[in-house]
């Protein structure tokens, strides 16, 4: 709040509703061996997912610029809009989640960097390497999954 980052800040609250969720739903869908599989979006629930992330940044981008002193408006919803995508993606075990993650952590980095949040800004950056080895195991489990 300090930094108006005011989208970003608030994602916070999102996220404790949708992990909740997801851990239900993870739960209700763990295999005989306790692991989650993951699965793939179909060609309509990609276009859906990123009508999503459209709608969401264009949403709240125009809130944060006609309602706060937000000093980047775009760039704060660009990055809570991708987010809040990938967070219902992941709760619902699509692997597609982790490609929305890297875009979300990589435009982050640029938010706090730009903001002087060095600390947030690298903490973005173990969260974009997170990401990324996230989306590698999940690769690996959905490969051997299709091979049986």
């Amino acid at each position: 709040f300090d930094a108006s980052l005011y989208a970003s800040a608030g994602l916070q609250l999102f996220f404790i509703a949708v992990q909740i969720e997801g851990w239900r739903h993870w739960h209700a869908h763990r295999e005989a061996a306790g692991e989650i599989e993951p699965r793939r979006l179909s060609s309509p629930q990609v276009l859906l997912a990123l009508a999503g992330v459209a709608g969401a940044v264009i949403l709240i981008s125009s809130i944060l610029s006609l309602g706060t002193d937000s000093p980047v408006p775009f760039t704060d919803a660009a990055a809570t809009g991708v987010a809040l995508v990938a967070q219902l993606l992941q709760a619902r075990r699509f692997i597609e989640n982790w490609v929305l993650w890297v875009v979300c952590n990589t435009v982050s980095i640029v938010l706090f960097w730009s903001q002087d949040l060095w600390v947030t800004a690298a903490l973005y950056a173990v969260f974009l390497v997170l990401a990324v080895l996230g989306w590698r195991a999940w690769s690996v489990r959905l490969a051997r999954a299709l091979k049986t």
